[in-house]
C-alpha cells in the first residue's frame, strides 16, 4: 500500500487520500464477509497515520477569491441595473448570504413576507435542519415585485415548466458583467465572508452589512442575535 501511496502522497494528497480511503473500505468489506484476512494494510488510523504525513500538514489551502467589502455596494448597484431574473436571484443571494442552490430552489410557500421570514426546509439544508432566514426590507421589496409563473412553484422560475433557474444562470450573468476566471473585473464573487467582514476581527450578518452600505433606507435601530443551536436568526428593532 505504501508503494502505491508514497509517490503521490505529497504532491497529489487529495487523490492519494481518496485512494487510501476507498481501498480501506473495500478491504474492510471483504474482511467482514470472510473473503480475506481481517488485517487491513490500507487502514489509516493506527497504521498508515504512523507511516505517512498527516494531510493537514502538507495540503495547501486555497481560499476562494472574494470581492473586497468596499466594492460590494457598487456591485449591487450594477446588478440592480439589470431586470433579468438572474440579476434578481443574485441580489437575493447576497442580501440573505445563502447558498446558490438554496436560492435557486426556493419556493413561494417558504416565504412569510408579512413577518419578513424565509424558512428553508431541512431537506434542502446541508446540516439537514430547518433554517429560518430574516429578510431585510430590500429583500422583501425584491420578492414582492417578482412575477409569479403559473404552474411553477419556484420563486426564480426557469425556462422549463416546473423547474427553477439553472445552476449556471448566476455564473453566466456574472461572466457577462466581467467577473469570473476570465473576467476583466477579477476572479471573485461577493461571498458571505466578503460581505460580513467589516474588519479583520468583526463579522456581521451579510444583510446588516448591506443595510449599512446600500443606499436604500435603513432601520434606525437593529439588533441581531444568532441562535446557533437552532439555526435561527432573530431580529428586533424598527423596520
Amino acid at each position: 500500500m505504501l508503494e502505491v501511496l508514497k509517490p503521490i502522497w505529497t504532491n497529489k494528497n487529495e487523490t492519494a487520500k481518496r485512494v487510501q480511503g476507498r481501498v480501506e473500505n473495500i478491504l474492510d468489506y471483504a474482511a467482514a464477509h470472510g473473503y480475506r484476512d481481517p488485517v487491513n494494510p490500507a487502514r489509516w488510523r493506527g497504521h498508515l497515520d504512523k507511516l505517512l504525513a498527516k494531510p493537514s500538514r502538507i495540503q495547501k489551502v486555497n481560499h476562494h477569491p472574494a470581492m473586497p467589502y468596499d466594492e460590494v455596494a457598487d456591485f449591487m448597484a450594477t446588478v440592480n441595473g439589470y431586470n433579468s431574473l438572474s440579476s434578481k436571484a443574485l441580489q437575493f443571494l447576497i442580501l440573505t448570504a445563502t447558498r446558490t442552490s438554496e436560492v435557486l430552489n426556493s419556493e413561494w410557500n417558504e416565504l412569510d413576507l408579512n413577518n419578513a421570514t424565509w424558512t428553508i426546509p431541512a431537506d434542502r439544508m446541508k446540516a439537514n435542519r430547518e433554517h429560518r432566514v430574516p429578510l431585510s426590507r430590500q429583500a422583501v421589496e425584491l420578492l414582492s415585485n417578482l412575477p409569479r409563473v403559473k404552474a411553477n412553484t419556484y420563486i426564480f422560475a426557469g425556462m422549463k415548466q416546473g423547474r427553477p433557474l439553472s445552476n449556471m444562470s448566476l455564473l453566466q450573468f456574472m461572466r457577462g458583467l466581467g467577473y469570473g476566471p476570465s473576467g476583466e473585473q477579477g476572479n471573485y464573487v461577493p461571498t458571505d465572508s466578503a460581505l460580513a467582514s467589516v474588519t479583520g476581527q468583526v463579522k456581521l450578518p451579510a444583510t446588516l452589512v448591506m443595510w449599512q452600505k446600500w443606499p436604500w433606507p435603513t432601520p434606525s435601530k437593529i439588533r441581531w442575535k444568532q441562535r446557533t443551536d437552532e439555526g435561527i436568526y432573530s431580529r428586533s428593532g424598527e423596520r
